[in-house]
């Protein structure tokens, strides 16, 4: 079974995200511009989802 590859900028969406849940809309504006990200598919983790995981 091949393992699944995962690069730093896999977390750009969850970043952006939440950036503008916790309304940093001007930071997420920047981040998203920088970054060249969009919107996470709303039924994904959220990276407080993925934090809580690895405090486990």
């Amino acid at each position: 079974m091949a393992k699944t590859r995962v690069v730093p900028s896999d977390l750009f969406p969850l970043v952006f995200t939440f950036l503008r849940e916790n309304h940093f809309e001007k930071a997420a504006r920047v981040f998203a511009k920088a970054a060249g990200v969009t919107e996470q598919d709303p039924n994904a983790a959220s990276l407080l989802d993925v934090f809580n995981y690895w405090l486990k």
